[in-house]
């Protein structure tokens, strides 16, 4: 294929306190983004001679939409909203096999750009789908040829964000990957996420007050994160006909035919086995063989009110004709 005079480059985050809106660049040529986190991904390009130089590359946010116009790029074909510990890094693993899918695992540009607005308020929503449209223009760009979809895998507190990413977006699939409260805690139990621990992250992004969330402990922090979560997945599951909901299911093989069967994606026989030899190893880990442990320990009352939306949710799904039964976990 003819390289654009861009191939390779990807803008990456932007520039802290700078007034002009500046965004770092980095190259990452030919390499396909397949590890668990979009950010691990830009860590083995660091060493590339492009990106060891004095001088950093930069551009402004206005000069980035500049260079993403008539950029050739595969537009978005699902964007994975989910509840964290659910099976979406294994999904979005099992995803990267196929070279004609393009991957993005929790992209921190795309967090940052949604949280803009926060920091300048004079931002415009016109002025950030722009950004937003033109970071994944650039990040979507075909590098090798072969790409024709483009996943975008969200972080969990983007949920908050839904009503912007589908206005930007309007008809683009939505997927909604959920477990249940108990298993999602006991998984935050072993290694804690940014969203699982009070007051790390913003407590309006979990429709909190800052005053709610000083008197929980980490347990029962993450049921309320997990409430928000739930209910906010059961108004979309109601309300958006191009949102649907998918189940964690512990085989990872079957998680992906639920996938494939909602946005009719097309997998061939070689595609199945790798997608089943991959599912035996840990999402995060892949030389480790996956082993699940049952949560076998009495609901504690913070659970209630969480434990109630997410039956909510399975009954939505396993009601709606046409959708598979996931396995709900223990």
């Amino acid at each position: 294929m003819e390289k654009h005079p861009l191939w390779g480059w990807i803008p990456t985050a932007l520039v802290p306190n700078s007034p002009e809106l500046g965004c770092r660049w980095q190259w990452v040529g030919a390499q396909p983004f397949d590890a668990p986190f979009f950010d691990e991904t830009l860590s083995r390009c660091m060493s590339e001679p492009q990106n060891s130089g004095r001088y950093q590359t930069l551009s402004t946010l206005d000069g980035l939409v500049e260079m993403a116009q008539d950029l050739p790029a595969v537009e978005p074909t699902a964007f994975i909203f989910h509840v964290s510990r659910c099976g979406s890094t294994l999904l979005s693993q099992l995803l990267c096999l196929d070279e004609s899918n393009i991957v993005l695992s929790e992209m921190p540009l795309l967090d940052e750009l949604l949280q803009l607005p926060k920091r300048h308020p004079q931002l415009t929503p016109e002025q950030q789908e722009t950004y937003i449209r033109a970071v994944l223009t650039l990040v979507g760009q075909p590098r090798t040829g072969h790409e024709k979809q483009l996943f975008v895998k969200l972080d969990s507190w983007h949920a908050y964000y839904y009503d912007l990413i589908r206005r930007f977006f309007p008809t683009t699939p939505i997927v909604l990957l959920y477990r249940s409260p108990e298993a999602v805690i006991a998984s935050q139990r072993k290694h804690r996420g940014m969203h699982a621990v009070p007051a790390l992250l913003p407590p309006y992004l979990f429709g909190l007050k800052p005053d709610e969330v000083e008197m929980l402990n980490f347990d029962a922090y993450m049921a309320q994160v997990l409430t928000y979560y739930y209910a906010r997945f059961g108004t979309i599951a109601d309300t958006d006909p191009r949102a649907f909901l998918l189940a964690y299911q512990p085989d990872g093989t079957a998680l992906m035919r639920d996938l494939a069967q909602h946005l009719n994606l097309s997998i061939g026989e070689a595609g199945w086995q790798a997608i089943e030899e991959r599912s035996r190893y840990h999402a995060k880990r892949g030389g480790q063989v996956f082993s699940e442990e049952a949560v076998r320990e009495p609901d504690p009352p913070y659970l209630e009110r969480p434990r109630a939306l997410f039956e909510q949710l399975e009954s939505r799904r396993v009601n709606r004709a046409g959708v598979p039964n996931g396995i709900t976990a223990p």
